[in-house]
């Protein structure tokens, strides 16, 4: 059995593979030797266990932002801008209706609702849920979205 320990330490610490990796070629090594070639197996649980990768986000400084905007333009930057701005996920914006948006200039309340946001539950049209997202306000204004409520 020192085989066996020997490679699913090999496993965790040289090739640096995840726990369920790890997990899964532990369970692939007994299930070959117990029940393919009907060995005894000892209790080798003493091995070093794979730990889990963290990942650091990828973000982008301001400079960058404005420069990735900066090369999009009409509908392609509005949906780039919310989604950045506001958190919307892509298949949410092109959800989107009129209706959705609620741009009420004197009490400068710009908000949109998003209806059924969050597909993960399984339906394809999402879990029903809605939730109000403010927009930045400027971004509509230069994307020329105003034509929509007659600024």
């Amino acid at each position: 059995m020192t085989e066996v320990r020997a490679f699913l330490e090999d496993l965790a610490v040289r090739q640096r593979v995840g726990p369920s990796t790890q997990k899964q070629a532990l369970n692939a090594v007994v299930f070959f030797l117990a029940g393919a070639l009907g060995v005894e197996l000892d209790d080798f649980s003493d091995f070093a266990r794979a730990s889990p990768r963290r990942r650091v986000p990828v973000v982008l400084s301001r400079v960058e932002v404005r420069a990735l905007f900066g090369e999009l333009e009409g509908t392609c930057k509005l949906i780039a801008e919310m989604a950045y701005g506001g958190g919307l996920r892509l298949i949410e914006l092109l959800r989107l209706k009129v209706q959705d948006v609620d741009l009420d200039v004197d009490l400068e309340r710009w908000q949109v609702v998003v209806r059924g946001g969050n597909p993960a539950s399984g339906s394809s049209r999402g879990s029903g849920k809605e939730r109000v997202v403010l927009i930045v306000g400027a971004s509509l204004a230069k994307s020329g979205v105003g034509w929509c409520v007659g600024w």
